[in-house]
């Protein structure tokens, strides 16, 4: 496998959402191919989200904290299901799709179905 380190350089960093998780955006050239690759550090989200269920289940009187998507996650699900942002926002089921999948489980405060 490929490692990105080795031929991609970072040509953005910015911030998104209200956690510093410095997306950045990596590209060169791959096999003639011009490639780009986002990563982030979504550890402070983990760790907040961690620190919330420790707290509360996530029900609230006027609305439920089911749990946080970073941009990275979402992006990666958009490319990957062929999804435009407007149909994910107009379109609940993909939002649940990614909170209820157990490798995203992390990312979740509250715990039932919904």
């Amino acid at each position: 496998m490929m490692d990105f380190d080795d031929i991609l350089e970072p040509v953005i960093d910015y911030n998104t959402g209200h956690i510093d998780t410095g997306v950045q955006t990596a590209s060169g050239l791959v096999d003639g191919k011009m490639v780009f690759n986002r990563f982030a550090d979504v550890e402070p989200t983990l760790d907040l989200l961690s620190g919330m269920r420790q707290i509360t289940d996530g029900k609230g009187k006027e609305f439920w904290w089911i749990g946080e998507i970073p941009n990275v996650i979402l992006e990666k699900y958009l490319n990957e299901n062929g999804v435009t942002y407007q149909e994910f926002m107009s379109d609940k089921s993909h939002a649940r799709r990614i909170l209820q999948n157990p490798d995203y489980s992390k990312f979740r405060v509250f715990e039932g179905s919904y």
